[in-house]
């Protein structure tokens, strides 16, 4: 995986910073807005924006949206495991 600026590509076909939004969503029961929206600064990502194009990778990689927006920003069971697996297979 790509290195860049201390953050590590983890999933194939994303940057380091998107890896790292992403890494974050899995690694927990999902993120408050706020939460999510202070990450993506950190990591110099318009929240929206990273949210998109995330979205845009997991219509690509599993046909269906990655990240689902209600009381808290998550990623469905599903998908989690498929997103272990891929990222395992790096």
């Amino acid at each position: 995986p790509a290195d860049v600026g201390g953050n590590v590509a983890r999933f194939p076909g994303l940057d380091a910073a998107h890896s790292a939004l992403l890494g974050r969503l899995l690694a927990g029961d999902g993120l408050d807005r706020a939460e999510l929206d202070d990450i993506a600064k950190d990591l110099r990502l318009l929240p929206d924006g990273a949210i998109e194009r995330i979205n845009d990778w997991g219509f690509d990689r599993f046909e269906e949206a990655l990240i689902e927006e209600d009381d808290r920003v998550t990623i469905p069971g599903h998908l989690r495991e498929a997103l272990r697996e891929a990222e395992a297979a790096e």
